[in-house]
């Protein structure tokens, strides 16, 4: 378990499952991952996960019903007891543990709060699902070719679009939006880049702080919409009748 961060493999990444996973599918994933990874076993409900990452209902079942497949995840699905319902249980989770030193595995550790941070701009309609996605295989990219080593570090068009499985000129683009979206309140980016024709060369990346009252009123905003998306639900669920004897 650790505070800060959480492990994004090389296995994982590379796997043929992942990767034809939606961008929205694979950050689902890598929210139970940092979730699992911080507290272990956790209840969540599908209501819940779509206020935070920006999901509709179906979306989560679908991915939460994809990865369990895969036995990638394990839950206990919620029921309805004495007139509330209960959440989803997380009980396992396959990718949440560092990889053990040694054993030749990669991992890029992600840094939570900065993970946290983009996806609260999902939530704002600043980035999509796929934006957060280019960002985390870039990351992976970063410390995989350059580790906490100083300097640049570029990466072919070609690559980049292999390690996303999204089209070059899209990848390239969101690239861009990360750049010109996300500025830190002193003015500097999440990174500096340049493209130079095949490949794009990056310098100066950044995380994000964490900010207690920022954090908190982040989770206020979260909870008020979910009070409120919850309500709705309630309002427009049809009253159980009994049939007749």
């Amino acid at each position: 378990m650790a505070d800060g961060w959480f492990p994004l493999s090389a296995s994982l990444i590379a796997h043929p499952k992942f990767k034809a996973a939606t961008p929205m599918e694979k950050i689902y994933l890598l929210w139970i991952i940092s979730e699992f990874n911080l507290s272990g076993e956790f209840y969540r409900s599908d209501l819940e996960i779509t206020i935070v990452l920006k999901m509709s209902i179906s979306k989560v079942r679908q991915a939460r019903k994809k990865f369990q497949a895969m036995e990638w995840i394990q839950t206990m699905p919620g029921f309805r007891m004495q007139g509330r319902n209960l959440a989803t249980q997380y009980l396992e989770c396959g990718w949440a543990a560092p990889p053990v030193k040694g054993d030749g595995v990669f991992f890029a550790p992600i840094q939570r709060y900065t993970f946290e941070h983009l996806i609260a701009y999902i939530r704002k309609g600043w980035f999509t699902h796929a934006d957060v996605w280019v960002y985390l295989a870039l990351w992976f990219s970063l410390k995989k070719y350059r580790g906490d080593e100083p300097g640049g570090f570029f990466i072919t068009k070609k690559d980049l679009c292999e390690l996303t499985n999204i089209p070059q000129s899209d990848a390239v683009k969101k690239v861009e939006r990360l750049y010109n979206d996300f500025m830190f309140k002193g003015g500097s980016h999440l990174f500096e880049f340049t493209d130079a024709k095949f490949k794009l060369c990056f310098k100066d990346w950044s995380i994000c702080a964490v900010d207690e009252k920022l954090t908190a009123n982040e989770n206020a905003c979260i909870q008020k919409q979910y009070s409120l998306a919850k309500e709705r639900r309630e309002k427009a669920r049809k009253p159980w009748t009994p049939y007749p004897s």
